[in-house]
């Protein structure tokens, strides 16, 4: 899947996409990620990336829920469950993961970092 700097990608249809590599600055809403061989969210930085992750539920990957790798990567999770995975969330090599705080990431093999709270102004 492909969409334009601050575009955003809505996947009404849960099978068969394989996991999405977000390389630009844009949200994923409403969606469910699920079933993957990989992760479900891969943001990996080359440039500086800030994806929204917002009411989405991202469940049974064979890896990771969510990955955020690179010092130029923010993930901001609002709102989303988080489950089955073998991972739930997880930063590497800088990379930077927020949350308000209202999400369920549970019930994965080992639930993952811990999420810095993001202040809702």
């Amino acid at each position: 899947m492909q969409t334009a700097p601050s575009g955003e990608i809505n996947c009404i249809d849960p099978g068969g996409f394989g996991a999405v590599t977000i390389t630009v600055t844009m949200s994923v809403r409403e969606s469910t990620l699920a079933n993957n061989r990989g992760s479900g969210i891969n943001s990996t930085a080359g440039n500086a990336i800030l994806l929204m992750v917002d009411r989405d539920t991202i469940s049974s990957n064979f890896q990771n829920g969510v990955v955020s790798s690179g010092g130029n990567s923010v993930v901001r999770i609002n709102a989303s469950a988080i489950t089955g995975n073998a991972t739930g969330v997880i930063s590497v090599a800088g990379g930077v993961l927020r949350s308000y705080k209202n999400n369920a990431i549970n019930g994965n093999g080992v639930d993952g970092t811990p999420i810095v709270q993001e202040l809702i102004n």
